[in-house]
Parts: C-alpha cells; structure tokens; sequence
C-alpha cells in the first residue's frame, strides 16, 4: 500500500510534510518552492532544477533540559536556510522534526508561541476538527475532568462516536514531542510553567 503523502501550508512562505511531499513533483510546481529541508533519515535526491536542497540529521527523541541548547544552535543554522521564495520543511512521518523547524523559524520571525504550538499541533485537521479540539481544550482549561463530563452525558452510541472521533485526532495530531513544545516556549521568550494534568492528557504548555 502506498504512503499518505502529508503536507500543509504553515505560512506564507513555509509548507510542512513528510518525506514523500518533496518528492511530489506535481506539488513542488504547484506551491512554487525553492528551497527543500530534509530531516529523513535518508538524503534525498535533486529532483527538481532551481530548487536547493538541505539534508540535515536530527533526533526526533525527547530531549533532555541539558540537550536543548545544542538543538537550538542546530535549528538556527536549519532556520537560515529559509530564505527568499518558498520553503518545504519535511521529516519522515511529517508530525514531530519538520514542526520543530518551522516552530522555531517562526517564533524568532515574533509568531507568538502559544498560537503557534495550537496551529502545529492542528496541521493536518479539517476545519471541523480544529473547531471541535479548540472548543474541547477550553472546557479542559476550565474543568481537567471536561472530556470524561462530555462522554459521561452522551447516549452510549454518541459516546463512542465521540470517543472514536477524539482518537482519529490524536492519530492527526503533530507536535507531541514534549521537550520540543519546551524548546519552542523558550526560544518564543516564554515563562517556564509547570507540567499540568487534566483529564484529557498530560500537557505543558
């Protein structure tokens, strides 16, 4: 079976997918880029003439407080290589390193961090998704025990319904690396804020 081909448009100037995205020449011609970042583990080829391409190796395991500094220095040698025209920052599944990336390129470029975080995260949701997870996550900001309150007050088919469509999100969802979501709370010039629970799942942002 082929691989889904990800890719989403995180800014003017800046689309996200994974490895398959900078090999769809269709959609390289469409979106107009010119400059590919490759975060797979594997180089990939010059596809396409006019287009510079990037290969750089990155962890995509969680870090330690010690080894975010490190990873900083590295995000900004990769973030100046997001220049004039536009960008494709990829990694092999599309979810954690290539929304690092961009993360960091566009807290420096004044992207508040909070927004940001919510957007990257939301990446490959439909619209209708997105308003259903940001109207969930206020009411777990009010109540940690919301989701498990919404189940509760549903008939039993609608909470499995609803249950089943909460887990199509999270399998959507990008970003989960913790120490990434850190490392950007830092660099956008965040406060450090304690790792809080609620019912839905851990956060700490």
């Amino acid at each position: 079976m082929a691989s889904v081909i990800k890719h989403a448009r995180v800014a003017d100037n800046l689309y996200v997918g994974n490895v398959g995205a900078a090999k769809e020449l269709s959609f390289l011609g469409n979106a107009d880029i010119r400059t590919v970042i490759n975060l797979g583990e594997k180089e990939l080829k010059e596809l396409v003439d006019g287009v510079k391409y990037y290969d750089f190796v990155l962890s995509s395991n969680e870090m330690i407080d010690a080894e975010i500094p490190l990873m900083t220095e590295k995000l900004t040698r990769i973030a100046d290589c997001i220049g004039a025209g536009t960008t494709l920052v990829v990694c092999d599944s599309g979810v954690n390193l290539c929304m690092l990336v961009a993360g960091f390129y566009l807290v420096r470029a004044g992207t508040p961090y909070a927004s940001l975080i919510e957007r990257l995260e939301m990446t490959y949701f439909t619209e209708s998704q997105r308003e259903v997870e940001t109207i969930e996550r206020r009411a777990v900001e009010v109540d940690g025990a919301a989701v498990g309150k919404i189940a509760a007050a549903l008939s039993p088919d609608d909470a499995r319904t609803y249950w089943a469509e909460r887990e199509k999100r999270r399998a959507l969802a990008c970003l989960t690396n913790a120490s990434f979501r850190k490392l950007l709370r830092i660099a956008g010039g965040e406060p450090q804020r304690r790792p809080r629970f609620t019912g839905a799942r851990r956060t700490d942002f």
